[in-house]
């Protein structure tokens, strides 16, 4: 029996760009775990007065990452808790 190739063709080109497309959403989904950060709390609204908090993301979202009601901040370069941190999105 001879199987024609260009009949199953676009059937395998279609196959090869889905599993593509769904192997490049992976990746991007496992490159935002990446931007989670320790985050900070301060202590008495001090910036280098601060304990250690919740992990949040250092990427803008609409959601600020919140303790108990308290924003969370991740430490600049010198120590200083003054980076405001987001909540992943749903």
């Amino acid at each position: 029996m001879k199987t024609d190739f260009r009949k199953w063709l676009p059937v395998m080109v279609m196959t090869v760009a889905a599993a593509g497309a769904f192997t490049t959403n992976a990746m991007s989904v496992k490159a935002n775990d990446h931007d989670l950060v320790q985050g900070f709390v301060r202590i008495n609204n001090s910036e280098t007065n601060c304990v250690e908090s919740d992990e949040c993301l250092n990427v803008h979202t609409e959601i600020d990452c919140m303790v108990d009601g308290t924003q969370v901040y991740a430490k600049d370069e010198f120590g200083s808790c003054n980076i405001k941190l987001y909540r992943p999105e749903p």
